[in-house]
């Protein structure tokens, strides 16, 4: 997959698509940090911001990406008359990062989670 840094950093319509098995690591400096008094310890909070799709049979499209969850849909999945973003940004992010394939005959059930985190890593 890759660095995902750029998919992280803001809360948007652009996700970063990954499937069973695999993992976004984040890593940080802790020693930039301020040092804490004696006796005291630090607690981390990460925040996610994205949608889980199971590619279980009794979802909906259970066997593809396709649809696209986007922020502002009124319900997954979404008619007809929604459709996710199509401008020159959100096409550029398709062409960019939506480029693997992956077969799920290697096993059963895969799951799949489409991610964001509301913060940036490094």
């Amino acid at each position: 997959m890759g660095d995902v840094t750029a998919l992280l950093t803001g809360i948007d319509n652009r996700f970063a698509i990954f499937g069973s098995g695999e993992e976004i690591a984040a890593e940080f400096d802790a020693a930039k940090l301020r040092a804490l008094p004696p006796h005291w310890k630090r607690d981390y909070f990460f925040y996610a911001n994205g949608f889980v799709k199971d590619m279980d049979w009794w979802d909906a499209s259970p066997f593809t990406v396709a649809q696209l969850p986007f922020h502002g849909m009124s319900t997954y999945p979404y008619p007809a008359s929604e459709k996710f973003p199509d401008d020159a940004d959100a096409l550029k992010y398709q062409l960019d990062w939506n480029d693997r394939w992956d077969s799920a005959s290697r096993c059963g059930r895969i799951g799949l989670i489409i991610g964001q985190a509301g913060i940036a890593l490094g």
